[in-house]
């Protein structure tokens, strides 16, 4: 369904005045820059792991896959929506742009827009328009800072509410559907000043729970899934208690992925009505364009299912791909490690435009050659489920090595360290197999660790 759209100007919109979320100052293009600057497209998906999607997302495997550089070690710094969206934006981990748990108003509201990509994009000449999630829990009563154009709404799958350029209402149809609609439209809008560079992000909610595929995909057929050997890990004692808890259930990892696959078919199918557009209108050759998700999902890896919050693998890593036609290579995998607090610095990078130095940002542009020794991994307990206590980890090519903590993290109730080289399902934590001889010195870990939960900008692990 089509939505028609009112435009109201952003000094006159009904709303509470969030601090900080005016745009910033005009941020200045890098000396020596004269290419025009790129389009940019980021598309975002909720709760999509990095596994087996591509077969069920045909757009997107040619589009991105073999039309751009899939990051085969790509992850997210906290596992959870609201963190790793304000990442996301942000270019920070989630200790400093501030918003630490989910589904917090307090954090959510005082997360600084003005830090944000499009708080910067817009003063330097980009149009800017979102369709989707912003964060959880904003206020469809309040219009979201820095964008021209907006459909924004914490969603769900059918005839949800959205705030569509100020004016709040509920929008009959399949929500996926609906974004592509949005963005469809904005892309319309855009072209009224077709000189001007654009910045478009669309987050759906699908694959997230409830995992409802409109009907046409409701009964989709869905290969047989890859198994595992984390999916049956009979002993789990070298796991904290808060996964040991948890019973045994490969069948239900099973469902939740073949009805998250479901509902891709439908981002899928909005993918390819994007970029058909983008073509129609002459864009695509000048739009750098993002496909990424804000968090993986376990599928009963270590018995827990349907659920992210976890330093494991399948929690953390996310599919992360680059497409910009003549700029990005072709039917590329780039395995350096790469994570969300990236997309911001790549923006900025393909836009030719300074980075911003106070706050600066924590990750670094993925069109650049350099190659991260190291991630810093963070999860505070959220109250939406507080039954996950707070740990922080370090991810390299080589281990992960994580702490829990009683606390925001000063007592360490438990460490994990894994070999991913040896054990890349994490079935053997060596810090809790009851044997001394294969343990490696937390001392220096622990020590690294600790200065990285503290790290901004440059002295953040690069």
């Amino acid at each position: 369904m089509k939505v028609l759209r009112l435009v109201v100007a952003a000094a006159v919109v009904a709303g509470v005045f969030v601090p900080g979320a005016t745009a910033s100052a005009p941020v200045a293009r890098r000396a020596g820059v004269s290419e025009p600057p790129p389009n940019i497209l980021v598309i975002v998906t909720d709760d999509q792991r990095d596994d087996d999607f591509l077969p069920v997302m045909p757009n997107v495997r040619r589009l991105f896959k073999q039309q751009g550089t899939r990051f085969s070690n790509a992850f997210v710094t906290t596992p959870l929506c609201c963190p790793s969206r304000g990442s996301i934006f942000s270019g920070r981990y989630v200790h400093n742009h501030g918003i630490l748990t989910n589904n917090t108003f307090s954090q959510v509201m005082g997360f600084d827009h003005s830090t944000s990509m499009q708080c910067h994009l817009q003063p330097a000449g980009y149009h800017t328009a979102i369709a989707g999630k912003l964060f959880n829990i904003w206020p469809l009563g309040q219009s979201p800072p820095c964008w021209d154009r907006w459909a924004v709404s914490d969603l769900g799958y059918t005839d949800p509410e959205f705030n569509v350029d100020g004016v709040r209402q509920i929008v009959d149809g399949y929500s996926t559907h609906l974004l592509g609609g949005f963005a469809a439209d904005d892309l319309e809008a855009f072209e009224a000043d077709d000189d001007a560079p654009w910045f478009l992000y669309v987050a759906t909610y699908a694959p997230h729970f409830p995992f409802t595929a409109e009907p046409r995909y409701a009964h989709a057929t869905v290969r047989h899934r890859r198994g595992n050997p984390a999916l049956t890990e009979a002993d789990r004692t070298d796991k904290p208690p808060v996964v040991q808890g948890w019973g045994l259930n490969p069948a239900k990892g099973a469902h939740v992925r073949r009805v998250q696959l479901r509902t891709l078919m439908s981002v899928d199918d909005m993918v390819g009505d994007l970029f058909q557009r983008l073509d129609a209108l002459g864009e695509d050759e000048r739009t750098l364009a993002v496909f990424m998700s804000d968090n993986g999902l376990l599928w009963s890896e270590h018995g827990l299912y349907g659920t992210k919050r976890y330093p494991y693998l399948p929690s953390i890593a996310v599919p992360i791909f680059l497409r910009w036609p003549g700029h990005v290579a072709e039917g590329v995998v780039d395995d350096r490690i790469v994570a969300n607090i990236d997309i911001a610095p790549t923006v900025f990078d393909a836009a030719g435009l300074a980075p911003p130095t106070d706050p600066p940002m924590d990750g670094a542009s993925m069109l650049a050659s350099g190659r991260r020794s190291r991630l810093l991994l963070e999860y505070f307990v959220s109250p939406d489920e507080p039954i996950v206590p707070t740990w922080a980890g370090t991810l390299t090519d080589d281990y992960e090595y994580v702490e829990w903590y009683a606390d925001v993290g000063a007592t360490i109730t438990f460490r994990e360290y894994y070999d991913l080289a040896a054990d890349p399902w994490q079935l053997r934590n060596l810090l809790g197999d009851r044997s001394t001889t294969n343990d490696p010195d937390v001392g220096p870990l622990h020590a690294q660790l600790r200065a990285d939960r503290m790290c901004a900008g440059s002295s953040c692990p690069g």
